[in-house]
């Protein structure tokens, strides 16, 4: 979470309850404040504010706000499903947090609007993107203790972006979001710890933006260097500390990576070829599985007739041969190669040639699933 910017306006969203609060000592970094209300304590501490919200119901506390300027937004209860339509409605509809930096205040809050108003937080981030989240509150309220600590959840909250990352790593194979929350821990990290500061994440976390863009340029020789890179990166003592010193959540994440690296690495080129295009597959982008699938043929016979995989006119050679054999050839590996060929020039001409082909995105989904099996079958049997 960023922290507060004086240079940028601010906005506080609270929620009232019905309580008839009592006054305590609220304490928020460093700083104490007598107070019936933590959003009055927070308002003080960070003020000036642009604009206040108080979200409530109709029977809330509205008479203990006294002179503390705000705008109210009037809530139901919430006590079944369609109550919190009309509540997401109301606050959409009400709230401003364009161009601002936004404090969320839910110690006051009742059942379970907190959870609701958390989620709202996180919709936030995304339908308005030029607002910035700096703190979510909560005071500690007990009733036998003088003083209340008033507390930052922005730490729990932005777990949700780790879900986030992980959600498109896992379902995609797309790393751009976890590098670049790893990057933005990194730099939080290294301007806040005086005592200590981080060195390996830095080095994981360029890594995985190298690896993030390797992938998305379906730049295949590189893809298995840069993992192994980055699996002894993953493996080393230095990050394991780090990563529990820095970023707790990023320890959970390191053996999903971990077995991500370790999927490329083969006794073959060839191999690592093949399962860079089954890791496209399974990530459903079946263009860049089809590209990649095509080039791990030509990078089979290249081994296997001991030439240079990396030569373009040995390559072009190879799939010259590949393709005048391949519509008359009962072989196997001509066979696929045809298949292979047939499916890559749809894509690569933006399926424009409708007769004759499949037409339906999942039958062709289908279809390339099939081909990789084809082609593990087909060229180990071969070697």
């Amino acid at each position: 979470m960023d922290r507060v910017n004086n240079n940028k306006k601010k906005v506080l969203i609270a929620f009232l309850g019905r309580a008839s609060y009592q006054d305590t000592l609220y304490t928020i970094e460093g700083c104490s404040y007598k107070e019936k209300l933590a959003f009055k304590a927070i308002y003080k501490h960070f003020s000036p504010f642009e604009k206040t919200y108080i979200i409530g119901t109709e029977e809330s506390s509205w008479s203990q706000l006294n002179d503390q300027p705000h705008i109210p937004i009037y809530i139901p209860y919430g006590k079944k499903v369609e109550e919190f339509w009309e509540i997401f409605d109301i606050l959409k509809n009400n709230i401003d947090v364009k161009d601002s930096q936004v404090i969320f205040d839910f110690t006051h809050g009742f059942r379970v609007l907190p959870l609701f108003g958390a989620i709202f937080v996180r919709l936030l981030q995304y339908i308005e993107p030029t607002a910035v989240l700096s703190h979510v509150f909560y005071g500690s309220y007990e009733p036998n203790q003088n003083v209340t600590p008033i507390v930052d959840l922005s730490p729990f909250v932005d777990l949700l972006d780790w879900i986030d990352a992980v959600n498109e790593f896992t379902k995609y194979g797309e790393l751009g979001a976890f590098a670049s929350k790893v990057g933005r821990e990194y730099n939080r990290a290294y301007k806040e710890n005086f005592s200590k500061k981080p060195k390996v994440i830095g080095s994981f976390y360029k890594k995985l933006d190298k690896i993030s863009k390797i992938l998305n340029l379906t730049y295949t020789p590189l893809i298995f260097p840069e993992s192994r890179e980055l699996s002894h990166i993953i493996e080393s003592e230095a990050l394991q500390d780090e990563t529990n010193f820095f970023i707790k959540p990023l320890g959970l994440l390191l053996p999903k990576l971990k077995a991500f690296t370790n999927q490329f690495e083969k006794e073959s080129i060839w191999e690592s070829h093949l399962s860079v295009a089954r890791f496209y597959s399974e990530n459903n982008r079946l263009t860049q599985s089809l590209l990649v699938l095509r080039e791990a043929i030509i990078s089979y016979l290249c081994e296997k007739n001991c030439r240079d995989l990396y030569d373009i006119e040995t390559r072009e050679e190879i799939a010259s041969n590949l393709n005048s054999k391949c519509k008359d050839s009962d072989e196997p590996i001509y066979k696929l190669w045809n298949k292979t060929r047939e499916l890559r020039n749809d894509v690569g001409h933006a399926f424009m040639k409708l007769k004759g082909h499949d037409t339906k995105p999942q039958k062709i989904a289908e279809k390339v699933k099939r081909l990789i099996k084809e082609a593990e079958n087909v060229l180990r049997k071969e070697t």
